[in-house]
């Protein structure tokens, strides 16, 4: 019976948090483009690059057509279902990943940079970011739990929401690559031959995705790829403290440049002090960070908070895993000290 309410408590409190989540990410967000309205999504007429993203429009669009709820009700209820999902797969990422016996409490860690990035200090809402984040944790949980068949089918539906769905096969190939001990071709391919075909199957599965798309929103306005502002120009005008899109308004804290500085909620500070009590599994998961910076430097604008999608994952999970360990060394020194009997 404790363990029940137990998990009712977790279930309901999760709950509200999505609620309380939705209604302030709605709040303090706006749809900036026309373009990539959701009037406009939901009519299949939206520039390429955001039409490509269609999952969360067609869902809502199903959502509409057989319950009373409108568009727009519909589009929050999936991202209360989608902070959901967030909690609880960003929770068991952490144990997958080596988190020992994590509380439910740890999964809300993830929200710190996520609700800054999202809400914080970036005014712009689009349908398929939340998705993203919950789609990137249930994909590496189902796959290093060799759930094979329901990952591949999760990849293939994530891939419908946003083509970011390439890191997550970086990010399983750094936690599974192991090294041999002897280095050459040959024993590198045997130790890893099943995740390297993983892997191809995968970026298989991908670039079908991905020409599937863009072959049905040919005719749609637009390029499939956003063209991107100079980070530069955007850098000198934060050290000059002029304004710079999306900061427009240099006399508030929220509207000026330097905000930027803030991203994660600066939780990245913490690294070099937990770095001892991250488990390996946490530190290689960091490693997408280069790919991932790489590609957004050519096809996004960087000075938007909302498009480090996955490194809010990474980042809170280096962070979750160090504090974890942290507590549980400082637990196992106070048990010793209470066990060691005193010199007579």
């Amino acid at each position: 019976m404790h363990f029940f309410r137990n998990r009712f408590l977790t279930i309901f409190l999760a709950v509200i948090f999505s609620l309380v989540f939705t209604k302030y990410y709605f709040l303090l967000t706006h749809e900036y483009y026309e373009n990539a309205s959701s009037t406009k999504m939901a009519e299949f007429e939206a520039d390429k690059v955001f039409q490509k993203r269609v999952l969360p429009i067609l869902l809502a669009n199903l959502i509409s057509e057989f319950t009373p709820l409108s568009l727009d009700h519909s589009l929050k209820a999936l991202c209360v279902l989608s902070s959901f999902a967030l909690l609880f797969g960003f929770h068991s990422l952490l144990h997958q990943t080596g988190a020992q016996n994590p509380h439910p409490i740890y999964a809300y860690i993830v929200f710190i940079p996520v609700g800054w990035n999202y809400l914080a200090i970036n005014a712009i809402y689009h349908a398929y970011d939340i998705p993203t984040l919950a789609f990137y944790c249930w994909g590496i949980v189902l796959f290093l739990k060799r759930k094979i068949f329901f990952f591949y089918l999760l990849y293939l539906i994530a891939g419908l929401n946003r083509e970011s769905t390439c890191f997550m096969t970086i990010s399983i190939f750094t936690l599974l690559f192991r090294f041999p001990d002897r280095l050459s071709a040959r024993t590198i391919w045997y130790e890893n031959r099943s995740l390297f075909l993983h892997c191809f199957a995968q970026f298989i599965f991908w670039f079908m995705n991905k020409g599937a798309l863009e072959y049905t929103f040919r005719d749609n306005p637009g390029t499939y790829y956003e063209q991107t502002l100079s980070m530069y120009q955007f850098l000198v005008n934060l050290f000059n403290g002029q304004p710079s899109w999306p900061y427009l308004d240099v006399s508030s804290f929220f509207g000026n440049p330097r905000c930027f500085l803030t991203l994660f909620a600066c939780t990245w500070i913490l690294l070099p002090f937990l770095w001892n009590h991250i488990n390996s599994h946490a530190k290689k998961l960091l490693w997408i960070i280069p790919p991932y910076l790489l590609a957004a430097t050519l096809h996004a604008n960087l000075m938007e908070s909302r498009v480090y999608h996955e490194l809010n994952i990474v980042l809170s999970v280096a962070i979750a895993s160090g504090i974890l360990g942290l507590y549980n060394r400082e637990h196992s020194i106070r048990i010793n000290k209470k066990t060691i009997l005193p010199l007579s």
